[in-house]
Parts: structure tokens; sequence; C-alpha cells
């Protein structure tokens, strides 16, 4: 019986640092990036990391993007899809972005990153691979 109290008082705290958090309005972002994640598969070796803050009631967009042992960068975006599944960009950015960089959106497509934000992804395009050279699930 005290052990189902315990879960039950830990169910309530987080229920209510999720409302909490949603009421605030930010939601944080990130993701680690390899060709392994692209869709299909791919054999590059660089890395890259995504960090980002999103306002969806504003539209705004606070990121930085970078990457490491990549060259011959193309674009870069968030795209809607789950892992393994490739989607349609819904953010265009910056390829390299080592310093925070804002930015406005769609209220609509940030509201619906917001509220699942593992159905997106980020990638970094290159010229050798147009079609995505580092992939990272959105977290």
């Amino acid at each position: 019986m005290r052990a189902l109290i315990l879960a039950a008082a830990s169910l309530a705290t987080l229920a209510t640092f999720g409302v909490a958090h949603a009421k605030s309005g930010k939601v944080m972002l990130s993701t680690s990036l390899t060709g392994g994640a692209e869709t299909p598969p791919n054999a590059e070796t660089a890395t890259g990391k995504f960090t980002a803050t999103l306002l969806p009631a504003k539209g705004q967009l606070c990121y930085t993007l970078t990457s490491e042992h990549l060259s011959g960068l193309t674009m870069a975006h968030i795209h809607v899809g789950d892992p393994g599944v490739g989607g349609p960009p819904v953010v265009t950015l910056m390829p390299d972005m080592p310093k925070r960089h804002c930015m406005m959106v769609d209220k609509d497509v940030a509201a619906k990153i917001a509220a699942s934000p593992a159905s997106y992804y980020v990638n970094i395009h290159t010229s050798a691979l147009p079609k995505g050279a580092i992939r990272g699930q959105l977290q």
C-alpha cells in the first residue's frame, strides 16, 4: 500500500511539473546527429549537435547547430518524421550555427513540434549527400 501511495505521489509531481512546463511556454529541444540515423542510413562518420528553445505561442525558435568532420554543407531543416521515416521539411535552419540564433517560425508548426518533439528530426545536407548527411530525432 505504501508503495502505491509513493507511486501516486510521484505521478502527481510529474504531472504538476508537466503542466507548469507547458504553461511557461518554453520547450527545450536537443539531438545528436549521425549518418546512421539518416533514412536510409549512410556511412558518414561526421556528427552534429542541435540544441534549441522553442516558444510556440510566440513562434520563436532559438538554436545552435554544429557539426564535426562534415564539409560541403548546403542546408539544414527540421522535418516531420518518426525515427527511420523521411518526411518533409517544416523549418529551414542554417547548416552551421555555433552561436545561438533566434528566428520566427510558423506558430502552428511550433505548436506541433512542442506537442510531439520525437515526431520531428533535424538533418544537415551536404553537396555529397544532398538528401541528408546526418540526422537526429528531437528529444
